[in-house]
Formats: structure tokens, sequence, C-alpha cells
């Protein structure tokens, strides 16, 4: 807006010349008496000369604050006004020879002292949200007022000049003050929408859809935009939550020029899908990679997601930047008004609830439902006893023996296993999935490795020469501090790196690939194996086999059930196998179930086997126990006993643990 002073300015000038106009008016007809050379005449017109400056000054005095401080001022300037018009009336009834001591202009000279004298004490409390309107004008319609009045009165009196041009001067100072008013109005205008505006991509703001959903909720607003015939009821829309997959990525690899670029782009896809669906709609960003759909048509499930699947499939095509180009994904959570929330704060959570089902789920579009509360619920309560559990040191692990295809025991796979106070064991993929969703993971790998590591040493001490397999998330492994953690881990149970193996995913190797390969090569300085797991469920490439610092490939379980009656998964199988032996990679089979699978294995030279049919897992005093029978080839090291493998069914396989 304009400087506050020249508004205070223009308003004290116009003020001050609105009062000398009028004054001088109403004081004229005393001039002619001058001329008499009265003592007395010329004391009457001085007098009246003071209460013209009087309120001259008062009205200038108004036009010279602020109008959020304006309030004392004004009953000050009327009090003046007052007592001015008292004393010059008594003025001309001395001059006519008509005063009389004690008359009404004595009482209204004293109603004018007073109300200065209450202005004088009136706080000058702030007003709050000052806008420019017609309270801002005030001094400005009051000054106009008293030129009109001059000006249609002049000529009747006769007077000179002098009223007449102030009062014109007054009338243009008014509306110089009109026209910047006009122009504050529209200043301010321009002002509110870029308050209700997304500065990056010039769709609505979170202030904005807020405001927008208050409307559409409001059953105030029966013919507008809200309820449907006037019976107080909302008509049915639709709000969809709508999250950018991956978006931090794009920030981290390519910069925020890039990730400001995609954003935009991927506002003009939405707005372009939106606008095919023909039906009215508000389209907000919320803030980072999150955008809002008001769907004000959509009037039942079906449409609404229609709508959602419009938007998810937008962005099916590559997104070309400068700097690559790129395939954008987003998770899509939605709620239906008023059916999963008749007010903004439910209706949001509905959506927000919905669209982490999504994301969580993997699905594209989840429509929010009791099954989407009851699962958030159930996973929030699950984060919480975790927590509680890893305090307690409720957690126990177990280990799942590791064997080459003749049963020589040669390792272990540490498993964590909570058992719940009330729930009784919970299986992991339950309380696995709520720690990855609240960032438990690196509690629990902390816990795991402590456990699993102080076992081995104590049995290795014991002189049994096993290693140990601990898996790792994938937030843990874009986390920088897990090298820290495993290497302080083998410093404190005085181990050998070569000891131990960290088994990743697939999907977590590549959910965030440029970090988890940092993360996978920073733990091979360290001298630890590094093991792929669940090969076969994910998108791993042939070319990120040759670039990782692998030690083997440990074969999911889906793809090595079928080995001992399906002749295409043998196929796959026994590919995969002289595929990891030709990169010097050892193969892990998990899943082994029974003795058919598990002599297929050795026919096909598998190193290692995993499976319930060669050891379930147990606690640390069955493994002991295990340990100790003599059949359980504990004295042998994974190298020997894999060398006789390899001796006995494939003397040609040469893949090894890493020293």
């Amino acid at each position: 807006l304009h400087d506050v002073r020249l508004v205070v300015a223009l308003d004290g000038v116009t003020g001050t010349l609105a009062g000398a106009a009028f004054a001088s008016w109403a004081i004229s007809p005393l001039i002619s008496y001058v001329g008499s050379g009265s003592l007395q005449t010329t004391a009457l017109l001085v007098s009246a000369l003071v209460n013209a400056v009087l309120v001259s000054a008062a009205l200038g005095a108004v036009g010279l604050v602020t109008a959020d401080r304006r309030r004392p001022f004004v009953i000050m300037a009327l009090g003046v006004a007052v007592f001015a018009v008292a004393d010059i009336s008594r003025i001309y009834q001395v001059a006519l020879d008509r005063f009389v001591l004690g008359s009404w202009l004595d009482t209204l000279g004293a109603l004018g002292l007073a109300l200065f004298a209450y202005g004088a004490t009136t706080r000058r409390d702030l007003a709050e949200n000052q806008v420019p309107g017609v309270g801002a004008l005030g001094v400005s319609i009051v000054a106009s007022v008293l030129a009109v009045v001059v000006l249609a009165a002049s000529p009747s009196w006769g007077v000179a000049p002098v009223p007449t041009t102030l009062a014109l001067l007054t009338l243009t100072g008014c509306a110089a003050r009109i026209l910047l008013v006009l122009w504050e109005l529209r200043e301010l205008a321009v002002i509110r929408e870029q308050a209700l505006t997304d500065e990056l991509t010039g769709v609505a703001n979170r202030r904005a859809l807020y405001r927008h959903l208050d409307e559409l909720l409001s059953t105030s607003a029966q013919d507008s935009i809200g309820p449907d015939d006037g019976d107080g009821r909302i008509r049915p829309f639709a709000l969809a939550f709508l999250d950018l997959d991956h978006f931090k990525e794009v920030n981290d690899t390519f910069g925020h020029n890039a990730g400001d670029a995609l954003l935009c782009a991927v506002v003009t896809r939405f707005s372009a899908a939106l606008d095919e669906l023909a039906t009215p709609h508000l389209l907000a960003r919320l803030g980072g990679d999150e955008f809002a759909v008001v769907l004000h048509d959509a009037d039942s499930r079906n449409a609404t997601l229609m709508a959602g699947t419009a938007l998810h499939d937008s962005l099916r095509k590559p997104i070309s930047l400068d700097e690559a180009v790129l395939h954008a994904q987003v998770s899509i959570g939605l709620a239906l008004a008023p059916e999963h929330g008749d007010n903004r704060g439910d209706l949001l959570s509905a959506a927000d609830r919905a669209m982490y089902a999504a994301k969580t789920s993997g699905s594209s579009v989840v429509m929010h439902s009791p099954a989407v509360v009851r699962d958030r619920r159930q996973c929030l309560e699950t984060a919480e006893d975790l927590f509680t559990a890893i305090e307690r040191r409720e957690l126990t692990v177990e280990y799942q023996p590791i064997r080459t295809p003749d049963r020589t025991l040669v390792g272990a796979e540490a498993l964590v296993r909570w058992d719940h106070p009330q729930r009784g064991r919970v299986h992991p993929d339950d309380f696995l999935v709520a720690a990855e969703r609240y960032r438990i993971t690196h509690a629990i790998a902390e816990w795991v490795l402590e456990v699993a590591l102080s076992d081995l040493s104590r049995w290795r001490i014991a002189g049994v020469p096993i290693t140990m397999s601990v898996n790792i998330s994938a937030s843990d492994l874009r986390d920088e501090s897990i090298v820290a953690l495993v290497a302080q881990s083998l410093l404190e149970h005085h181990l050998s790196p070569d000891v131990l193996t960290i088994e990743v995913t697939e999907s977590a190797l590549m959910h965030d690939p440029e970090r988890s390969f940092a993360m996978v090569r920073a733990l091979d300085e360290l001298g630890v194996n590094l093991s792929v797991d669940d090969y076969g469920t994910g998108f791993t490439s042939l070319e990120h086999l040759l670039d990782l610092p692998l030690d083997e490939i440990k074969l999911a379980r889906t793809l090595v059930a079928g080995v001992a009656n399906e002749a295409r998964s043998r196929a796959i199988v026994a590919a995969t196998i002289d595929l990891t032996h030709a990169l010097g990679l050892q193969m892990v089979a998990e899943g082994v179930e029974n003795e058919q699978t598990l002599t297929a294995l050795r026919g096909m030279g598998c190193d290692l086997v995993q499976g319930y049919h060669v050891g379930r897992p147990m606690p640390a005093t069955e493994f002991i126990a295990l340990l100790a029978r003599p059949t359980s080839g504990r004295h042998r090291l994974p190298e020997q006993a894999k060398a006789d493998q390899a001796a006995a069914t494939r003397p040609q396989a040469s893949g090894t643990l890493r020293p």
C-alpha cells in the first residue's frame, strides 16, 4: 500500500482547507462591520477569526492521524466545532446587540468543552485488520460536505472569493484522496489474490483450499456453492490428496531448480486432466510435493475413483526437464463429503489417511474406508507398542540355520521376533511395516546387531566358526550412520568383518539407488559380506550386479518353490545359479521346504540353502543345542563346506565368501 505519510498529509491538508473555508464563510458577515472602525467590532472579528482557526486546526488534526487512531481526535474536533459554533453565535448576538447572558449558547459552549475533555481522555485503541474504505474517507467526506455547503451558500451572502476558493481546493483534495483509496483497494485485491495463490505453480495455496472447503461445508451458502436445496444438507463433493513419490530424490540428485520445474510440469498435467473431466474443481498445492483437488460434482464413488485415476494417469508419460527425463509417480487418497467428514478437519484427515494407505500399499488410488482407518490406527498402535517393546527389551532374536546342500551347517540368519504381552507373537510383516513407516527400523537394527553379534562372538570363542547374516531395511540403507553402527558393533564384540553378512532386498536397493549404492560401497569398504535378498522379486538389472560389490545372491522363495516339479522354474533357477557363479558370487536358495527341492538344488550346484526343511528359526538356546550335535558340521568353515560341495557336484564352481 502507499506510504501512510502521504495519506495522513493529504487528509490533514484537506481537513484544514475545509475548516478554513467553512470558518471564513461563517464569519464573512462580520467583515462588513470592520469598515466602521469600531474597536468593539474589530475585537469581535478577531474573536471570530480565532474560532475559525480553531475549527480549521481541529479538522486538520483529525486528518493528520491514521484511521486506526482517529477516534479520540474526532471527538475533540467535534467538541471544538460545537464550542466554536456557540462562540461565533454569541459574537453575532453581540454585533447585532441581541446578546443575552445565560442563554442556550452557554450550554452549547459547555457541551463543546465537555466533548473535548472526553476525547482527550479516550484510549487510542488500534483497530485490527484496518482496510481502506468508507471509514478511511471520513475526513474527506466531512470536508466535501462543508465545501459544498460553502459553495451553495456563498452567493446568497455576497462574500469575497476567499471561502469559495478554499472550498474548491477542499473538493480537489477530496477527489485526490478518493482516487488514492481506489488505488489502495486495487492493490489490496492484488495482494489478496497473491495471498491465496501458490507462488511457484500459480494454483491455489493451502489458505485458499481451507477457505474453499469451509464455504462448501457451510450450510449458510445455500444458493452458491454449498448445500443443495436449502434443507441444510451438504451437497456431495470429493477431496483428493496427492503426494508425489520420491520427489526428494529429484531435489537431492538434480537440485531444487529441477524440483521446481517438475512441480510446475505436474501441475500442468493435473490441470489438463481436470479440464478434460469438465467438472467444477479447485486444484491447490499444500506445500512441498503435496497437492489437493476439490471435485464439486463428484456425487458417487465411481465418479471420484475415475477422477483419481485420471489424475494418476496424467503422469504416465515422462516429463522432460533440462537435467533429465523423469517418470513422475503419485499416490492419491480420496474422501467424500459429507460421508467421510462434514467439517474441514475430518475431511482432510480422511483424504490424508487414504493417501498414506495408497503410498504404503503400493496402490495408485485409494478411497477412504473403515478399513483404511482401522489399518492406520492399528499401524500407529503397533508403532507405539514397538517403541515400548524396544525400551523394555521385549524383542528377541531367533536364528535360522544356513547349510550347504549336504546339510553342513555353516551360518545362521538373525531374525527379529516380537512376543506382544497381549497380542502374542506378532508376525514380522505386521510390525516391520509400522517400523518402516515410523522410522523405528534403525533402533531394531541396532538391537538385532547387538544380540546377534554377541551370540556369534560366544559361539566362535567356543570353537564354532560359523557366520551371521543380518537384514537391514530400506530406510537403514539410506542412513549414513548404519556403517558406523555396524563397525562399532563388530568392534565391541571383537569380531572380524568377514564373519558378518549384511542382507538388503532388491526393493531396498532400488528405492533410492544413488544413496543405497553409496551405502553398499561403504559397507564393502568396512569388509563385511554383502548379499542381495529376495533376488528375482524386484527390478535389479544385470548392470547393477556388475557395479555393486556383492558377495552372494539370495534367491527368492517364490522362484525356489517350483524347482522340484516345474521345468520353467528349474530353467530359471539353474540359469541364475550359473550366472551367479560366473560373476564370482555365491548363491543361497531360501524357501527349501522339502527333500525334492533340496535334491534339485544340489544337482544344480547351489552353494547354500535355507528353509524349514533344513532348519526352522529357533531361539539361541535351541541353536546352541543344534551346534552341539555331532552331525551338525559345525567345525567346518563355510569355505571348507562349500568347497566340499563344489567338488562333489560341480567341480568347476568357484564362488566363495570373501576372506
